[in-house]
């Protein structure tokens, strides 16, 4: 884009080469001194605009690529502490899934040495229970647990205590993050096959049901209109 002082210093040109010559001068020219002076003038009031002009683009260009270099490095430690962010975040998931696999090798470690001491007969497990075990449900009874349907404990008891090939006297060290290591001895599976436990739980219920609804039905209320009177 041509500027203002380009546009006059061309005009100047053209003007004087439509001068017209000096008599018998191949160099010197006619012209008109008020023209001259006209388009001189221009041409000094216009220099300094132009300046100004000129300035101020280089301004805003400074601007500019000041702003975008603050951004640029803004950007720059944005992604940095993010960056360090993800790493403390990694580092310390890291650290708290080192801790809890801590914590399982330990109690996995006490209650394989509770079961290494163990004497072999089931007296001697009943003791160790009653010792050892935090289950207020059986630390009493020696740890035993009778007639439990499948369905009923936790999956990793049910997965070893249904594990094929499971057979009486097996024992071994189970863990459940709910309460901790847990030492299995398996003394059998119960003379009543599940299928029986079922049915005959389901034809108690029905038969509790009907008894409740033929109670229910053969009593008869009577509304006491004036009973609401009492209440005060």
């Amino acid at each position: 884009m041509e500027s203002r002082i380009e546009q006059l210093i061309g005009d100047l040109e053209e003007y004087i080469e439509s001068c017209k010559p000096k008599f018998m001068s191949s160099t010197e020219i006619i012209v008109n001194k008020d023209e001259i002076d006209d388009r001189l003038h221009d041409l000094r009031r216009k220099i300094p605009e132009e300046i100004t002009w000129h300035r101020k683009i280089i301004n805003n260009r400074d601007a500019i690529l000041a702003d975008a270099q603050n951004k640029a490095k803004a950007l720059i430690e944005e992604a940095t502490v993010h960056t360090n962010e993800l790493v403390s975040e990694h580092e310390i998931m890291r650290q708290a899934y080192e801790r809890a696999n801590g914590i399982v090798d330990t109690a996995a470690n006490q209650a394989q040495e509770i079961l290494d001491s163990w004497d072999g007969t089931e007296d001697g497990f009943a003791s160790l229970a009653e010792e050892h075990s935090k289950d207020g449900g059986s630390n009493t009874n020696g740890g035993l647990y009778e007639n439990v349907p499948k369905g009923r404990m936790v999956a990793p008891f049910e997965d070893w205590c249904y594990e094929e090939g499971r057979k009486a006297g097996d024992t071994g060290v189970v863990y459940y993050s709910g309460t901790g290591a847990h030492v299995m001895y398996f003394v059998g599976y119960g003379d009543t096959p599940y299928w029986h436990y079922a049915c005959e739980n389901a034809l108690r219920s029905a038969a509790q049901s009907e008894w409740q609804t033929q109670l229910t039905d053969s009593i008869t209320a009577e509304a006491n209109a004036g009973g609401m009177k009492l209440v005060g």
